[in-house]
């Protein structure tokens, strides 16, 4: 309660556990001037920070309830564990949950927490971190109790209600009563109070977006859109470096079409796809311009166009080394496929048809190539995962193909570990977050390739059934259009170019002719302009 400069060495600060399971970011109150980073907590690890310090995390101490600022001080106990620590991206897969005091001394809220509550407790995140999710429920279940018993702050409930949400999401058989305890960490920390103001600011904004995500799980757009709605409204509440989310505005943009909301769910891939260009993501900024391409179309066909081919402009441009983007390029990969699918759809509407017959062309042939790269790869990251457990069991491997041969080679002659990702390009097997005594760490929801519907083809684009169940985030005229294409013209046998030979003509003409002569004769009168001189 007290600022650092007021404690004396008899009176130091209560040590505070992280209410977070694996791989989690933490983000402690700002208020105590405690710390932000990425860390897993074993339940007998406790960790103490300076006052002040922040992203950053100093050797694990053991020896007693409460600890002193480091410093030369000493808490009585060896040193059990070196955390080193990172900033999460802004993309984490698991939302980060509010810490719980394990002081002695009587909360705030008026009652007062035991040795055996602080053992409970500690009980629960050891189950949790040994992925005993049923015990570590039932350990949550009591401290819940024992915490409303104390008459605890609400801001603490609240992170033990959040912690329990996000255990019961991710074992996902009692999502309703997930929401629900979503429900009850969002409430404790709308109570006024000094409890609720000593909370962390980002805590409020992250347990709905918790709920958001479970509620678009559950078909609940509504609710997810209103959850999102209130997270915005907390982000003037952070610092202006957190205040940049693109993915809540992304993910609104989706519910909001899915609702209808056209309108609003333009503005939000817009703002989205804004924020991705701030940060540097390219491939998401991309995906947030198809969005857009989809959401302007009811009220806005020409900027809707324009964005598509914006889309196929862009589609190249995003290059990367990392693995883990591989799943993001292969939905960059669908999404560019279909957009030729609603172009060809736009042209025809519009009379053009011959430069409609090529898009829906390329669109095939695009389509057909993803299917192809998604099958292929997940083949072969099959195949790996079987050697891995062979490896595993010191069982002999296969000899790796020339290509990986020869990649595996060239690493290490070049200094690098030749099982690398960045080598092997395998996503889900870097390790991001955190190392505990120099052990690697895995995360908890590691990055998957896309699961491609092998039946997936511009044949069912021609299907009324398919777009409705299937392309929610289509709008009605659009979905209309496509009908039309597909009655006025049979499908063709896809054939696919070989590898290595030049684009669809569809993937190199896509721009408008009348915009593009114009260009041609705005550039030919500037060099005239510029010879005569």
């Amino acid at each position: 309660g007290k600022p650092a400069a007021m404690l004396t060495p008899s009176q130091p600060p209560p040590t505070r556990w992280a209410a977070a399971g694996p791989d989690v970011a933490v983000r402690h109150s700002a208020k105590h001037s405690f710390f932000s980073s990425v860390a897993r907590l074993a339940a007998a690890t406790v960790v103490v920070l300076s006052p002040g310090s922040i992203d950053t995390c100093l050797p694990a101490y053991a020896g007693g309830s409460v600890g002193q600022p480091f410093g030369g001080s000493s808490l009585g106990g060896p040193p059990i564990a070196a955390v080193s620590a990172a900033p999460a991206p802004y993309d984490t897969a698991v939302v980060a949950t509010p810490d719980v005091a394990l002081g002695a001394a009587p909360s705030a809220g008026g009652g007062k927490i035991g040795e055996s509550e602080r053992e409970l407790l500690k009980s629960a995140f050891t189950a949790l971190d040994d992925g005993d999710l049923k015990e570590a429920d039932g350990y949550f279940t009591k401290c819940i109790a024992a915490w409303t018993r104390a008459k605890q702050p609400p801001d603490e409930l609240a992170a033990l209600y959040k912690t329990r949400a996000d255990l019961r999401n991710s074992v996902g058989k009692d999502l309703a009563a997930a929401v629900t305890d979503y429900d009850s960490a969002v409430a404790n920390l709308l109570l006024d109070g000094q409890g609720a103001a000593s909370a962390d600011p980002s805590e409020l904004p992250r347990t709905y977006l918790a709920r958001a995500a479970l509620n678009e799980k559950l078909g609940r757009y509504a609710a997810a859109e209103a959850d999102l709605t209130g997270a915005e409204a907390q982000l003037e509440n952070l610092p202006r470096v957190a205040q940049t989310n693109p993915l809540l505005y992304k993910n609104r943009a989706n519910d909001r079409m899915r609702l209808g909301r056209w309108d609003d769910a333009a503005t939000d891939a817009l703002e989205a796809e804004e924020q991705f260009t701030t940060i540097g993501d390219k491939i998401r900024r991309t995906l947030s311009a198809a969005d857009a391409a989809l959401a302007l179309y009811p009220s806005d066909k020409e900027g809707s166009v324009e964005k598509m081919r914006q889309v196929f402009r862009e589609k190249g441009l995003p290059t990367t080394n990392n693995p883990d983007d591989i799943p993001l390029l292969q939905e960059l990969s669908r999404a560019d496929a279909e957009l030729h699918i609603a172009y060809a759809a736009d042209l025809f509407a519009n009379g053009q048809k011959t430069r409609a017959k090529e898009q829906w062309e390329s669109g095939c042939i695009r389509l057909e190539a993803y299917v192809q790269d998604g099958k292929a790869r997940l083949e072969e990251e099959q195949k790996l995962q079987r050697d891995d457990v062979r490896k595993e069991m010191g069982q002999p491997l296969p000899p790796p193909s020339l290509e990986m041969g020869f990649k595996k080679w060239n690493a290490a002659v070049s200094g690098l570990d030749p099982d690398s990702p960045y080598v092997t390009q395998r996503p889900g097997q870097s390790f991001y977050f955190y190392k505990v005594d120099g052990k690697k760490e895995v995360r908890t929801e590691p990055v998957t390739l896309a699961q491609v519907d092998e039946r997936l083809s511009c044949v069912r684009f021609r299907d009324e059934r398919f777009l409705t169940e299937s392309r929610p985030l289509w709008p009605k005229e659009l979905t209309k259009n496509v009908l039309a294409y597909a009655e006025a013209n049979p499908q063709e046998k896809i054939v696919m170019p070989k590898k290595g030979s030049v684009p669809s003509k569809g993937e190199l003409d896509f721009e408008d002719p009348e915009t593009v002569l114009k260009a041609k004769a705005v550039s030919e009168e500037a060099g005239e302009k510029a010879a005569s001189r």
